[in-house]
């Protein structure tokens, strides 16, 4: 047999064994390097959208957390300022009060001392 004589049998089962060098041998070689590269690729692929997903998750959460921190925040602020006015008010109109009372006693006091 002159014609292409073929090494002794390197593979079993479809596994290429070291030295084989037949045409399956190869072909077999291939499709593991494609099979490797599409598994590459999907996992590097799912982690980026894991990755991915999980900033825009961090991030939605910290704009979220922010924003009800800051709306927290200003509610108190505009609470803790109309109670401060209307005590103000209050105060004010008490103060007010006092002194027009104690007005109107020290006039009348001074009127009837000078007509009496």
């Amino acid at each position: 047999q002159t014609h292409h004589q073929r090494p002794p049998v390197a593979e079993a089962g479809g596994v290429c064994l070291p030295g084989g060098l037949s045409d399956t041998c190869r072909m077999f070689e291939d499709v593991v390097v494609v099979v490797v590269v599409i598994v590459v690729v999907v996992v590097a692929a799912v982690i980026v959208v894991v990755v991915v997903v999980v900033v825009v998750t961090v991030v939605v959460v910290a704009i979220v957390v922010t924003a009800v921190v800051v709306v927290t925040v200003a509610v108190v602020v505009v609470v803790v300022f109309v109670v401060g006015v209307a005590v103000a008010v209050v105060v004010v109109g008490v103060v007010v009060a006092v002194v027009v009372a104690v007005v109107v006693v020290v006039v009348a006091v001074v009127v009837a001392v000078v007509v009496g």
